[in-house]
């Protein structure tokens, strides 16, 4: 791992010393703007750990709650086609069942959807249309 390492800083030594290779060498340029990344990173944490060191002791004495892990958020890409996952890019068919679709899959038909449009547009008509009732005439 050390010498694996110690090439790329090489490599990134090499980038610094003639920028001319960054251009023609792409992975030569992104090995290097990971390089300097992981060292901002590594300055950033050495900073932050006495600061660190004085809140963790605030608030281990202060809080006594258990920890609590959340579940991981998984994101679908909306920039495919829930149905045949073909790229769509900024043309996409959003459903009202939430998913993106193509222009083949764009219709209910053609991608089962699942939303019940008939009575969310029943609801949506009483909604918008309250009922109408005639005050009644007193028969003299």
């Amino acid at each position: 791992m050390a010498a694996v390492v110690e090439a790329l800083e090489d490599m990134a030594v090499t980038v610094r010393l003639w920028p001319a290779v960054a251009y023609r060498n792409a992975i030569s340029a992104k090995i290097h703007t990971d390089l300097e990344d992981r060292r901002r990173r590594a300055r950033l944490v050495g900073d932050d750990q006495g600061r660190q060191g004085r809140h963790r002791a605030r608030s281990a004495s202060a809080s006594t709650d258990p920890m609590v892990e959340e579940a991981p958020v998984v994101k679908a890409a909306p920039n495919r086609c829930a149905e045949c996952r073909k790229k769509v890019g900024l043309l996409g068919f959003a459903c009202r069942c939430g998913g993106t679709f193509c222009s083949v899959h764009r219709y209910a038909e053609k991608h089962a959807c699942d939303f019940d449009f008939k009575s969310a547009d029943r609801e949506q008509i009483a909604k918008n249309n309250p009922l109408v009732v005639a005050p009644k005439i007193n028969k003299i």
